[in-house]
């Protein structure tokens, strides 16, 4: 249609050039008129070109991810996650324009159209501490906390890249772990059942989340790697 515009707007100027030159050469209105039409062709003679470009349209719809954010709840247990307000995704349009030239992609532009806003979710987490006693083959102890299903592994300084010097700069052997510092912080005393008391004085390349490898002074057929419930005692909270 715009080659059809085009085409027919060059013909009204070119008529209209023909008119001032047939005037110019006093020609008459009439004889003017007649040589004007003959230069205008009917419709049935006007050839229309056909662009090579072609355009398309793409609408598309994403998610947009909301955040999470915490609260601290002084009132409730140390561990407990309490979920305030349920985050929910928003929404996103992506208009894109595609041009192309004998099929093949010319150009691409695109527009982004937020149709709904994501909502914050909201999460109170525990931070009171409540002190817990359990009698054990090494006494009882009074724990502020339980890691259930942590896997318990074993070393001792002959191990590859081990020496007799932890971390810490504790001594390496029996009584000292190896922990992932972000599940069980360092220097906390903790009681693993078959194990007994220990502190966590080291780490290890591939000691990550719940997993914890307990040092000894000679390995011997000590221990048999197996998930085992680990508890931080008291002293560690009170610091």
């Amino acid at each position: 249609m715009r080659s059809f515009e085009r085409h027919l707007a060059s013909l009204c100027i070119l008529g209209a050039i023909a008119v001032c030159l047939l005037l110019s050469a006093n020609v008459s209105a009439d004889d003017a008129s007649a040589d004007v039409s003959s230069l205008l062709r009917s419709p049935s003679d006007i050839f229309l070109t056909q662009s090579r470009f072609r355009e398309e349209q793409q609408t598309r719809a994403e998610s947009i991810p909301y955040s999470t954010r915490y609260v601290d709840d002084p009132d409730s247990e140390i561990g407990t996650e309490t979920v305030l307000h349920k985050g929910r995704y928003g929404k996103k349009e992506i208009h894109t324009t595609i041009l192309y030239y004998d099929n093949d992609e010319y150009t691409r532009s695109s527009q982004k159209h937020t149709i709904q806003e994501p909502v914050e979710e909201v999460i109170s987490r525990g931070t009171k501490i409540i002190e817990r006693t359990m009698l054990t083959d090494s006494g009882t102890i009074t724990y502020w906390k339980q890691l259930p299903q942590v896997w318990a592994t074993s070393y001792d300084s002959t191990c590859a890249g081990c020496n007799e010097t932890t971390a810490t700069g504790m001594k390496q052997g029996y009584g000292v772990i190896a922990v992932d510092p972000t599940v069980i912080p360092l220097h906390s005393r903790v009681y693993i059942p078959g194990c007994g008391i220990a502190v966590a004085g080291d780490v290890g390349g591939s000691i990550k989340g719940n997993r914890v490898d307990l040092g000894y002074d000679s390995l011997n057929g000590q221990w048999t790697a197996h998930y085992v419930d680990v508890y931080l005692l008291v002293d560690k909270a009170a610091q």
